[in-house]
């Protein structure tokens, strides 16, 4: 009796996630992203070095607060457009990713998972809504990527002796 309770509360939890409620989480990362891409395509010059307030998602979580964004770069080989940040505790690099659609994939650099990380550390990145993403490469016309995985190509940009 006591697994069967356990396991209907794991559901109820499940069903309940905010921002979720009526929507499948193909549908969530999509409005999402575009929500995303559209903040970091609007980001200037002259917010290099600064600590961004973030975007709020639709289950009201403020993406990318307190990041400090580091460098965009737009990789024509790809159609992909890449944004370095150093996340709030002013030492892990992070890349926000994505490939345009008619766009190439683009591999993604593998790194040594982080253990004392969250779950999606053990892959190379993860989706806006924190889970993995399992693909070695970001596809073309989907979803944000975010990866603590640099490597040159995506690390290129970042401040000398920052790494």
């Amino acid at each position: 009796m006591r697994d069967i309770r356990a396991g209907m509360i794991a559901l109820a939890v499940l069903f309940a996630t905010p921002g979720l409620a009526g929507e499948s989480l193909g549908q969530w990362l999509s409005q999402n992203s575009q929500k995303v891409k559209r903040y970091l395509l609007s980001l200037k010059t002259s917010d290099l070095g600064r600590r961004l307030r973030g975007i709020r998602l639709t289950n009201g979580e403020q993406a990318l607060e307190g990041h400090v964004f580091l460098s965009a770069r737009y990789l024509p080989e790809y159609k992909a457009r890449v944004f370095v940040f150093r996340e709030p505790d002013g030492k892990t690099p992070v890349a926000w990713v994505w490939v345009e659609q008619g766009g190439k994939a683009m591999p993604l650099p593998s790194c040594e998972p982080d253990k004392s990380r969250p779950d999606w550390f053990v892959w190379s990145g993860a989706v806006i809504s924190g889970d993995s993403y399992t693909f070695s490469e970001v596809q073309p016309g989907g979803d944000v990527v975010i990866t603590h995985c640099l490597g040159e190509t995506l690390g290129d940009g970042l401040p000398v002796g920052k790494h």
